[in-house]
């Protein structure tokens, strides 16, 4: 216990440091995703594809377990409205990756995700490394990094992910695969995460709030602001004790989104090692990649950023592109089915 506490007075020493603005050039990220377990998913990975301070270079559908029961295909699928509603299916690749967790931490699952992280971070290295979104479980990235060790050399892993530091603990997104936070805080992968309890705090929004927020923002706004409203249809008032009412929801997901655009406050701290039910212990003895930990989210300029820039988008549509073509948000494909809640009041996702 004296071991603990003096643990966390010296940790409790390192300042918060914000981090505001961004590289000069945009920063290359791959989406690995649970798309369709809740409506987050689906407003980061627009914000995300539409960011001009990001490249988005691929997305990986993995699983979501019960109640959902989706499988790499059908996050896949999800992720694919999501790109589709804000006009950039055609110039982000979609892949479908785990249908589950690992077996254990030293054993990886190969899928095309998989083989595309692999593949996409051979152009990486430790001076230059793949920025990894994780939305959902860290299922394909482990896989990634268990498949070619030299991945850990090659990319660097942001995450919703952990409850508390440092105690740990997780209500979804690493409890649904332990086994790979295992493998990846045991490698050589910089890791940042932001719990869901700084997510919670920042990112909370009632119906009305994301109404307004899309309000004349044309198809993309309207799907966005749809999926919220028909999220707290559906689950508002059976979590209203976690969120401080049935009208409230957190778009959770742009917590990892707002670390990428360098809008949180966050401290470097040890790096734990992780056991297997879901807390934290140190010290880790296999890693000494860097560890950050997100204690604030700038809601205001996060939120802010994405409007203007769905405000761009309803600004470009029908005005004429170099080439003297109009240019539109509208996708050129449409996913062929909804998938899971979301089909109980499809929200739509094709512009115009």
């Amino acid at each position: 216990m004296l071991r603990v506490l003096l643990f966390a007075a010296l940790v409790s020493l390192v300042p918060w440091t914000a981090h505001a603005g961004g590289p000069p050039e945009p920063l290359p990220v791959v989406i690995t995703t649970d798309c369709g377990a809740d409506m987050d998913d689906q407003w980061a990975i627009a914000h995300a594809a539409l960011s001009p301070r990001l490249h988005t270079l691929a997305v990986i559908g993995n699983f979501a377990p019960e109640p959902h029961d989706l499988h790499g295909a059908d996050t896949a699928e999800c992720a694919r409205e999501a790109l589709a509603a804000v006009g950039r299916l055609a110039a982000v690749p979609v892949d479908e990756g785990a249908d589950g967790p690992l077996r254990d931490r030293a054993t990886p699952a190969r899928n095309e995700g998989v083989d595309r992280l692999v593949r996409l971070s051979e152009g990486f290295s430790p001076g230059r490394r793949l920025t990894v979104l994780a939305f959902g479980p860290a299922t394909d990235i482990a896989s990634a990094v268990l498949i070619e060790p030299a991945v850990a050399e090659r990319i660097e892993v942001v995450a919703l992910a952990f409850d508390h530091y440092p105690e740990g603990g997780d209500g979804w997104n690493v409890r649904n695969d332990v086994a790979a936070w295992q493998a990846l805080l045991d490698a050589e992968v910089p890791v940042t995460t932001a719990s869901g309890y700084v997510a919670l705090d920042a990112l909370n929004l009632t119906r009305a709030d994301s109404g307004a927020m899309m309000k004349d923002l044309g198809p993309p706004g309207a799907y966005l602001a749809c999926l919220h409203a028909t999220w707290l249809d559906a689950f508002g008032d059976v979590f209203a004790g976690e969120t401080g009412g049935a009208d409230r929801w957190p778009v959770w997901d742009e917590a990892v989104v707002a670390i990428a655009l360098g809008l949180t406050g966050q401290r470097e701290l040890a790096r734990p090692a992780l056991a297997d039910d879901g807390s934290f212990s140190f010290p880790n003895a296999r890693s000494r990649a860097r560890y950050r930990w997100v204690g604030s989210i700038d809601r205001q300029r996060l939120y802010g950023d994405l409007v203007g820039l769905l405000g761009r988008l309803r600004s470009e549509e029908g005005s004429p592109s170099a080439s003297g073509r109009p240019t539109a948000a509208a996708p050129d494909v449409t996913p062929a089915r909804c998938v899971g809640w979301m089909c109980r009041k499809p929200c739509p996702a094709v512009n115009g």
